[in-house]
Protein backbone atom coordinates (compact mmCIF):
# COMPACT_ATOMS: atom_id res chain seq x y z
CA UNK A 1 0.00 0.00 0.00
CA UNK A 2 1.46 3.27 -1.00
CA UNK A 3 1.34 6.40 1.70
CA UNK A 4 -0.76 9.38 0.67
CA UNK A 5 1.66 12.05 -0.02
CA UNK A 6 0.40 14.53 2.90
CA UNK A 7 1.36 11.65 5.26
CA UNK A 8 4.83 11.20 3.73
CA UNK A 9 5.44 15.07 3.15
CA UNK A 10 4.68 15.50 7.24
CA UNK A 11 7.02 12.05 7.74
CA UNK A 12 9.67 14.12 6.28
CA UNK A 13 8.84 17.64 7.63
CA UNK A 14 8.80 15.48 11.32
CA UNK A 15 11.96 14.00 10.41
CA UNK A 16 14.19 16.90 9.54
CA UNK A 17 12.93 18.58 12.21
CA UNK A 18 14.02 16.47 14.73
CA UNK A 19 17.43 15.73 13.47
CA UNK A 20 17.83 19.71 13.23
CA UNK A 21 16.60 19.93 16.73
CA UNK A 22 19.73 17.17 17.92
CA UNK A 23 22.48 18.97 16.91
CA UNK A 24 24.62 21.90 17.86
CA UNK A 25 22.99 25.37 15.92
CA UNK A 26 25.48 27.40 16.21
CA UNK A 27 27.21 26.03 13.26
CA UNK A 28 25.53 27.56 10.70
CA UNK A 29 22.77 28.90 12.90
CA UNK A 30 19.14 27.35 13.33
CA UNK A 31 18.06 28.76 9.81
CA UNK A 32 20.74 27.64 7.79
CA UNK A 33 20.43 24.16 9.08
CA UNK A 34 16.86 23.92 8.38
CA UNK A 35 17.16 25.56 4.97
CA UNK A 36 19.81 23.18 3.87
CA UNK A 37 18.69 19.96 5.52
CA UNK A 38 14.97 20.38 3.87
CA UNK A 39 16.42 21.11 0.18
CA UNK A 40 19.02 18.39 0.11
CA UNK A 41 16.26 16.04 1.79
CA UNK A 42 13.87 16.91 -0.99
CA UNK A 43 16.31 16.04 -3.53
CA UNK A 44 16.35 12.74 -2.30
CA UNK A 45 12.46 12.66 -1.65
CA UNK A 46 11.95 13.59 -5.66
CA UNK A 47 15.19 12.65 -7.39
CA UNK A 48 16.54 9.79 -6.12
CA UNK A 49 14.41 7.09 -5.95
CA UNK A 50 11.76 5.46 -7.98
CA UNK A 51 8.48 4.44 -6.70
CA UNK A 52 7.95 1.41 -5.34
CA UNK A 53 12.01 0.66 -4.63
CA UNK A 54 13.49 0.67 -1.35
CA UNK A 55 14.52 3.71 0.16
CA UNK A 56 17.55 4.60 1.94
CA UNK A 57 18.82 8.36 3.27
CA UNK A 58 21.11 8.83 6.39
CA UNK A 59 21.81 12.38 7.58
CA UNK A 60 24.71 12.38 10.08
CA UNK A 61 26.08 15.32 12.18
CA UNK A 62 29.40 15.53 13.93
CA UNK A 63 31.19 18.38 15.90
CA UNK A 64 35.05 19.15 15.61
CA UNK A 65 35.27 21.65 18.76
CA UNK A 66 38.98 21.50 18.67
CA UNK A 67 38.85 22.46 15.11
CA UNK A 68 35.91 24.64 15.11
CA UNK A 69 33.80 23.10 13.00
CA UNK A 70 30.81 20.54 12.37
CA UNK A 71 30.12 17.81 9.71
CA UNK A 72 26.64 17.26 8.08
CA UNK A 73 26.59 14.46 5.69
CA UNK A 74 23.14 13.63 3.85
CA UNK A 75 23.47 10.35 2.10
CA UNK A 76 21.06 8.45 -0.28
CA UNK A 77 21.64 5.43 -2.11
CA UNK A 78 19.40 6.24 -5.11
CA UNK A 79 20.18 7.21 -8.71
CA UNK A 80 22.38 9.42 -8.64
CA UNK A 81 23.06 12.64 -10.00
CA UNK A 82 24.58 11.78 -12.92
CA UNK A 83 21.95 9.02 -13.16
CA UNK A 84 18.49 11.38 -13.04
CA UNK A 85 20.10 13.37 -16.11
CA UNK A 86 20.01 10.13 -17.57
CA UNK A 87 16.47 9.09 -16.83
CA UNK A 88 15.58 12.39 -17.74
CA UNK A 89 17.70 12.29 -21.32
CA UNK A 90 20.20 15.12 -20.40
CA UNK A 91 23.06 13.38 -19.85
CA UNK A 92 26.16 15.51 -19.03
CA UNK A 93 30.04 14.50 -20.62
CA UNK A 94 30.34 12.60 -17.82
CA UNK A 95 29.89 12.10 -14.46
CA UNK A 96 31.68 15.30 -13.54
CA UNK A 97 30.34 17.22 -16.03
CA UNK A 98 26.95 16.18 -13.91
CA UNK A 99 27.81 17.12 -10.78
CA UNK A 100 28.36 20.97 -12.81
CA UNK A 101 25.05 21.03 -14.09
CA UNK A 102 23.24 20.14 -10.86
CA UNK A 103 25.44 23.33 -9.35
CA UNK A 104 24.66 25.33 -12.30
CA UNK A 105 20.76 24.82 -11.78
CA UNK A 106 20.40 22.61 -14.64
CA UNK A 107 17.45 20.81 -13.07
CA UNK A 108 16.02 17.65 -13.93
CA UNK A 109 12.33 19.37 -12.88
CA UNK A 110 11.43 22.40 -14.81
CA UNK A 111 11.63 23.24 -18.40
CA UNK A 112 14.52 25.55 -19.92
CA UNK A 113 12.37 28.33 -20.02
CA UNK A 114 11.66 28.65 -16.46
CA UNK A 115 14.60 29.84 -14.73
CA UNK A 116 14.06 29.32 -11.13
CA UNK A 117 10.97 27.56 -10.83
CA UNK A 118 13.02 24.46 -9.76
CA UNK A 119 16.90 23.75 -9.80
CA UNK A 120 17.94 25.98 -6.62
CA UNK A 121 18.02 23.98 -3.75
CA UNK A 122 21.64 22.26 -3.97
CA UNK A 123 23.18 24.90 -6.03
CA UNK A 124 21.96 27.99 -3.40
CA UNK A 125 22.79 26.06 -0.17
CA UNK A 126 26.37 25.63 -1.51
CA UNK A 127 26.64 29.33 -2.04
CA UNK A 128 25.68 30.35 1.40
CA UNK A 129 27.65 27.78 3.05
CA UNK A 130 30.80 28.79 0.62
CA UNK A 131 30.23 32.97 0.89
CA UNK A 132 28.44 33.46 3.60
CA UNK A 133 29.75 30.64 6.40
CA UNK A 134 33.20 30.20 4.88
CA UNK A 135 32.58 26.52 5.14
CA UNK A 136 33.75 23.70 3.11
CA UNK A 137 31.61 21.13 0.33
CA UNK A 138 31.98 17.82 -1.03
CA UNK A 139 29.92 16.21 -3.43
CA UNK A 140 30.37 12.57 -4.32
CA UNK A 141 27.82 11.00 -6.95
CA UNK A 142 28.06 7.69 -8.62
CA UNK A 143 32.04 7.85 -10.60
CA UNK A 144 32.63 11.41 -9.62
CA UNK A 145 33.28 14.00 -6.87
CA UNK A 146 33.86 17.94 -6.43
CA UNK A 147 35.55 19.19 -3.32
CA UNK A 148 35.15 23.13 -2.55
CA UNK A 149 36.67 24.99 -0.38
CA UNK A 150 36.02 28.67 -1.66
CA UNK A 151 34.76 29.83 -4.92
CA UNK A 152 38.24 30.24 -6.67
CA UNK A 153 39.71 26.67 -5.07
CA UNK A 154 37.62 23.36 -6.08
CA UNK A 155 38.79 20.00 -7.73
CA UNK A 156 36.36 17.78 -9.61
CA UNK A 157 37.87 14.12 -9.66
CA UNK A 158 36.55 10.79 -11.22
CA UNK A 159 36.53 9.12 -8.21
CA UNK A 160 35.95 5.15 -7.15
CA UNK A 161 31.95 4.27 -7.61
CA UNK A 162 29.68 5.38 -5.04
CA UNK A 163 26.10 3.75 -5.68
CA UNK A 164 23.83 6.72 -4.52
CA UNK A 165 25.09 10.42 -3.25
CA UNK A 166 26.97 12.11 -0.82
CA UNK A 167 26.91 15.50 0.21
CA UNK A 168 29.20 16.72 3.25
CA UNK A 169 28.99 20.14 4.40
CA UNK A 170 31.70 21.67 7.23
CA UNK A 171 29.74 24.64 8.77
CA UNK A 172 31.78 26.98 10.57
CA UNK A 173 30.32 29.09 13.58
CA UNK A 174 29.51 31.76 11.16
CA UNK A 175 25.93 32.16 11.50
CA UNK A 176 24.15 32.39 8.25
CA UNK A 177 21.34 35.13 7.81
CA UNK A 178 18.24 34.31 7.14
CA UNK A 179 17.27 36.29 3.61
CA UNK A 180 17.07 35.07 0.50
CA UNK A 181 16.80 37.56 -2.58
CA UNK A 182 15.84 37.09 -6.08
CA UNK A 183 19.45 37.65 -6.80
CA UNK A 184 20.48 34.68 -4.86
CA UNK A 185 18.56 32.32 -7.69
CA UNK A 186 20.34 34.09 -10.63
CA UNK A 187 23.97 33.51 -10.22
CA UNK A 188 27.11 32.41 -12.04
CA UNK A 189 28.04 28.78 -10.76
CA UNK A 190 31.82 29.63 -10.18
CA UNK A 191 32.65 25.96 -9.85
CA UNK A 192 33.63 25.16 -13.75
CA UNK A 193 34.46 21.61 -14.90
CA UNK A 194 36.44 21.51 -18.14
CA UNK A 195 36.46 18.66 -19.98
CA UNK A 196 39.41 18.36 -21.83
CA UNK A 197 38.73 16.43 -24.48
CA UNK A 198 35.14 16.42 -26.04
CA UNK A 199 35.49 14.98 -29.18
Amino acid sequence: MNLPMEHIQRQKEESNSQFVKKIDNSYGGLWFQRYLIEELTTNIYEHAYTRGTIKTGINYAQVYPKQNWMDICIFDAGKTIPGNYEEHNRPAYDDCHALEKALSGASTGHSEKVTYERGCGIRTVIKKLITENNGEALIASRDAYIHIKNEKKFTYNPGRRLHGTLITLRLNQNTVKQFMDPGEFHFKNPYNYIEEDLS
